[in-house]
């Protein structure tokens, strides 16, 4: 196993007596995009949290680099991974371009340099977002915010141009794609296979609820359902219909595309006529 994996060994977290995360075993290394699909319910944003260090398991461990990610201190563990929760809420009225620059905060010391603001200006740009910068940002759309904060957390990802180059580090996405349009899902999706597949060597972790959209950019899907794991594998192995009838419990049909792109699998519905 590589000294730079994240991994969740036996994971069990308990809300309301009941195991939301029930003894969940996953490794995520870098270069790598894992997505963890499942229904509503499932533990998914429980399991990611967890990952991120933002929750602690009631029992099992989540170490980083073999070391339990509790034993971080706040201001290392923001270098080491860069952590996008289903919901940011932000009501403070900052323009675009200073809520890109909250995530260069774990690398001064409460003044921006001239990187940083260069760094965050070219997370803005990834994310189309840099015809914004000087827009409030609670005046923006929802598509729009979840962009800059995509921008946000890339600020946070890109490191310390000042600092010797550290191990790759990892980013962790729930539901990146909520309130997107077609073109900017696929853009971020694509921005976040740049993350594991360019210098950088990221290792990403993102929940998604689109089937497709996970076998298209995933190269491995980790299937949740009731808390549990129900397959961890390559899209191929995991996406079958039995076992997404078996986890939504909805029955599916395989759909193959004719440009040689992986399958579609849509719901079984009968005809109205």
């Amino acid at each position: 196993m590589s000294a730079d994996t994240l991994t969740a060994s036996e994971v069990v977290v308990i809300r309301g007596g009941r195991a939301i995360v029930s003894e969940v075993s996953l490794s995520i290394t870098p270069g790598e995009v894992v997505v963890i699909l499942g229904p509503n319910g499932a533990g998914k944003s429980t399991l990611l949290s967890a990952l991120a260090g933002d929750l602690l398991p009631d029992s099992g461990s989540v170490t980083l680099r073999h070391k339990t990610i509790a034993s971080w201190s706040s201001r290392e563990l923001s270098r080491q991974r860069a952590f996008l929760p289903q919901r940011s809420s932000l009501d403070f009225p900052l323009n675009v371009l200073d809520v890109a620059l909250l995530g260069r905060a774990p690398y001064h010391a409460g003044v921006e340099r001239r990187d940083d603001l260069s760094i965050a200006w070219r997370a803005l740009c990834a994310t189309g977002m840099e015809g914004y910068a000087e827009r409030r940002y609670t005046t923006l759309s929802g598509g729009e915010q979840q962009r800059v904060q995509i921008a946000r957390v890339l600020a946070q990802l890109w490191g310390d141009r000042h600092a010797t180059p550290g191990p790759p580090p990892f980013l962790l996405v729930d539901e990146p794609t909520a309130s997107l349009d077609l073109r900017h899902v696929h853009e971020l999706l694509r921005l976040m296979r740049e993350q594991a597949d360019g210098a950088l060597q990221c290792g990403v972790v993102a929940v998604l609820h689109d089937v497709h959209l996970a076998s298209l950019y995933a190269d491995r899907i980790a299937l949740l359902s009731h808390g549990r794991l129900q397959a961890l594998g390559t899209p191929g192995d995991v996406l079958t219909c039995e076992r997404l009838e078996h986890v939504y419990g909805l029955p599916v049909r395989v759909v193959q595309d004719q440009a040689g792109g992986p399958p579609l699998f849509v719901p079984r519905v009968e005809s109205r006529s």
